[in-house]
C-alpha cells in the first residue's frame, strides 16, 4: 500500500483545518439532533397508537363488545420518522460544506437542475422533463397522506354514532379517498406544466367516439 500520496488527502493550511473542524463538529452536533429528533417522533408514533387502542377498547365497552387485544409488536416506524432526521442531516451539512468552502454548492445545484430540467419529451401542451415525474411523486405522497387522514377523520367522526353502518363508513372513507387522490392528480399534473384543458378536450372526443 502506498503511503506517499496520503499527505495530499490532508488540509493543506491551518485555515483549511479549522474549515474541515468545523464541518466534523456540526456533523457530530447533526447526528445527535437527527438521533434525538428520531427518538422524539417515534415516541409520539407509540403515544398515538396508545391512545387510538385506548379509544377502541371505550368503543367497545360502550357497544357491549369484547374490546380488541393490544398488538404484540409495535407499529411500524413512520415515514415522517424514517425521512426526516436523515434529510436534516443532509440539509445541516450541505450547508456547512457551503459556508465553510470546502464545496462549492451551487454549482453542483445548478448541475442538478440542469439534470431535472432535461427535455425528454415535448408534445402540444406538454413537456416532460425528470422534474415533471418528481413533481408527480411528491404531490401523490402529499396526496396519499392527505387521503389517509380524511379517511381517518370519517371513520372517527361516524364511528362515535351507533346507528352508522360499517359499510356506509367504508364506502364514505373509499370516496373521499378517490376523491383527494383525484385532485391530488389534477394538481400535480398542474404544477408538473400539463395542460389540463388540451388533456379534457381530448378524452371528451375519445370518449364522443367510444359512445
Amino acid at each position: 500500500m502506498d503511503l506517499s500520496n496520503l499527505s495530499d488527502l490532508l488540509p493543506d493550511s491551518p485555515d483549511e483545518m479549522i474549515r474541515v473542524g468545523i464541518v466534523v463538529v456540526l456533523a457530530i452536533a447533526t447526528g445527535l439532533a437527527a438521533g434525538y429528533l428520531r427518538r422524539l417522533l417515534r415516541r409520539r408514533e407509540l403515544q398515538a397508537a396508545a391512545r387510538a387502542h385506548t379509544e377502541a377498547v371505550k368503543l367497545a365497552h360502550a357497544d357491549g363488545k369484547a374490546p380488541p387485544p393490544a398488538a404484540d409488536e409495535p407499529p411500524p416506524r413512520g415515514l415522517l420518522t424514517r425521512l426526516l432526521p436523515p434529510s436534516l442531516m443532509v440539509v445541516v451539512m450541505l450547508a456547512a460544506i457551503e459556508a465553510t468552502g470546502l464545496l462549492s454548492i451551487s454549482a453542483l445545484l445548478g448541475m442538478l437542475k440542469a439534470g431535472l430540467e432535461f427535455e425528454i419529451l415535448r408534445t402540444e401542451g406538454v413537456s416532460l422533463t425528470p422534474m415533471t415525474f418528481v413533481t408527480l411523486g411528491i404531490v401523490l405522497v402529499i396526496s396519499t397522506w392527505a387521503s389517509r387522514g380524511a379517511q381517518a377523520a370519517i371513520g372517527r367522526s361516524l364511528r362515535t354514532r351507533e346507528s352508522t353502518d360499517e359499510g356506509v363508513i367504508a364506502a364514505l372513507q373509499r370516496l373521499a379517498h378517490y376523491a383527494v387522490m383525484a385532485i391530488g392528480i389534477m394538481l400535480g399534473l398542474q404544477a408538473a406544466g400539463v395542460n389540463l384543458s388540451a388533456l379534457v378536450a381530448a378524452s371528451a372526443v375519445f370518449a364522443v367516439g367510444i359512445g
